[in-house]
């Protein structure tokens, strides 16, 4: 799986941590990445230029291995999304052992105001729309302007289209909804956001083995 030509949309699969105090199910959640944390890195780490070999045996040096060798192919740099389920739920099953559970979401991502030529929308397991920065800390507009720091005039006028997941159930909404919190959101208001489709892979295969 790879970005289409031009770059978008990217297709792929996120790893997610679960227990989250509100309904909000988007990727403003500090997915599961490869990073450099200075305190566990091992003593004489390895010069590849992969993330994994800068860290002693273990459980993150596996699950960093598998994300780093399975990532999407074309994809900007600060976008680690994974080409393949399997991958995306084995590093699950290893980072939930540790950091607590996770989860697995079907994603894709593409600009504001641009046809994804998905229907996604009628897929099993289909939770909603997020509104997010790409990649980086994938900082939510919708987790933001409704839900963590819920601002009044827009809960007045889009809290009532968010599914059970803290979403938006139809796509059409999303260009007027970001309008509107950047205007009144200042400090966000020369922020590039992206359309994210998120598909719960558990539920999707647990519907396709009971049809």
């Amino acid at each position: 799986m790879k970005a289409a030509v031009g770059g978008f949309p990217i297709d792929g699969y996120v790893v997610l941590p679960l227990g989250s105090t509100t309904s909000y199910r988007g990727v403003d959640r500090d997915p599961f990445e490869p990073k450099i944390m200075d305190e566990e890195i091992a003593a004489q780490p390895g010069a590849s230029g992969q993330i994994y070999t800068l860290y002693p045996a273990g459980w993150r040096r596996d699950a960093y291995h598998l994300y780093e060798d399975g990532r999407v192919t074309g994809a900007p740099l600060d976008v680690y999304l994974l080409e393949r389920p399997d991958t995306a739920m084995e590093i699950s099953r290893l980072v939930s052992e540790h950091l607590g559970p996770h989860e697995v979401l079907q994603c894709r991502i593409w600009p504001i105001g641009e046809a994804s030529s998905s229907n996604d929308t009628r897929t099993k397991g289909f939770i909603g729309f997020d509104v997010a920065y790409l990649g980086g800390d994938h900082y939510s507009a919708i987790l933001n302007g409704l839900l963590l720091n819920p601002h009044p005039k827009l809960v007045e006028g889009f809290a009532n289209l968010l599914t059970d997941a803290g979403l938006f159930q139809t796509v059409e909404i999303i260009p007027r909804y970001v309008r509107e919190f950047q205007r009144l959101v200042p400090s966000e208001a020369d922020s590039t956001f992206h359309v994210y489709s998120l598909i719960d892979v558990v539920n999707r295969h647990k519907s396709q083995r009971e049809s």
